[in-house]
């Protein structure tokens, strides 16, 4: 197996006006407190190898149709993260904890690999869960700017197929663990324009092949697909158990895209009616709102602020854990004229 070393550098938030629409989601530069102990992150990809190197930090930005899902082991200890590739599926298990729910996570656009490692690290340490991340080619060129968004969406639609092989993936997970006496709880977290995954996957009929059940939940959190529209494809998802629609009608990131493309208004600013019945609809509105720097308004659920409320920080454990959530607590939730959606308080 390959070993390599990195420096955990420090990102910062470097917001351009192109920036916000809604392709890379950074924070300014903070220190992080890792835990003295190790702890693992897996990265899963269908990239290609960059020609001419051998670390598993050097992929290309072009799915590998040759060869099956790549995966990648990251143990991060102090200020140093270790790489190791995973070779099968019992080593994947056999690196988790088993008492722990697995959370499946989709980024969305612009994330180089440091930067996919850095959410799935931050979410691990906030969250008590086995955390994978789904590594796609979200940068297209060397530039954010509006014409990429077909790019990136055309990105999407060429991995359909590829990313209905992870679900696959997942389920093989599950069923092993099932003969081996043991249950596991999965739930999968899709951020912004990895969506669009799930949009144009319902509309392949890609779906039809998997456990109905593959998935507790299913959390939609800012999606940067057209709000118009969402139910037809929503009420067809039938993987998951319950599904989580989180919005933020004052979401900076999904308002430069509404503003500088011809998208329409996104399902994670404001969702359109007739809502889908069989989703739940988080309302962050009043909760965040506006906020700078405006990461804030679009990446809500690590960072500052889940540390900042509890009850923001309580709604995605709960989710992550695979569990099903109490909207019957009025300082936690409060209800709207539709049956179906909620406000969450601060």
């Amino acid at each position: 197996m390959l070993t390599h070393r990195l420096n955990l550098s420090k990102l910062r938030a470097v917001f351009t006006l192109i920036i916000m629409l809604g392709f890379s989601v950074l924070s300014n530069a903070q220190e992080k407190d890792m835990a003295d102990e190790k702890a693992s992150v897996f990265l899963l990809t269908h990239l290609a190898v960059a020609e001419s190197q051998d670390s598993c930090l050097q992929l290309s930005n072009q799915f590998d149709f040759k060869h099956p899902l790549k995966v990648y082991q990251f143990n991060h200890n102090k200020d140093t993260i270790s790489c190791k590739i995973v070779l099968s599926t019992e080593q994947v298990l056999a690196a988790t904890d088993p008492q722990k729910p697995y959370l499946l996570i989709i980024h969305g656009a612009g994330k180089t690999m440091e930067q996919t490692i850095e959410m799935a690290t931050d979410i691990q340490q906030l969250y008590p869960v086995n955390v994978l991340i789904y590594h796609w080619p979200a940068m297209i060129g060397s530039d954010y700017d509006t014409k990429n968004l077909k790019g990136m969406k055309a990105k999407v639609e060429e991995g359909v197929q590829l990313f209905t092989e992870l679900l696959h993936w997942v389920e093989i997970l599950k069923n092993i663990h099932e003969k081996e006496g043991k249950t596991s709880k999965w739930s999968m977290f899709i951020h912004s324009m990895g969506n669009y995954y799930i949009e144009r996957a319902v509309a392949n009929n890609s779906f039809v092949n998997l456990d109905s059940h593959l998935f507790e939940n299913i959390i939609l959190n800012e999606a940067a697909v057209d709000s118009k529209n969402h139910a037809a494809w929503l009420n067809q998802l039938h993987i998951q158990k319950r599904i989580y629609v989180n919005s933020n009608k004052k979401d900076l990131i999904l308002k430069g895209l509404r503003l500088f493309t011809t998208a329409g208004r996104q399902l994670g600013s404001k969702a359109k009616a007739p809502l889908s019945q069989q989703a739940i609809y988080i309302d962050f509105t009043s909760a965040v709102g506006h906020q700078k720097p405006i990461y804030k308004t679009h990446s809500f659920y690590a960072k500052e602020i889940p540390l900042q409320s509890e009850n923001i920080r309580m709604y995605y454990a709960h989710l992550f854990n695979g569990e099903e959530i109490d909207l019957s607590n009025p300082n936690q939730f409060l209800p709207t004229k539709e049956s179906n959606k909620f406000k969450i308080v601060f």
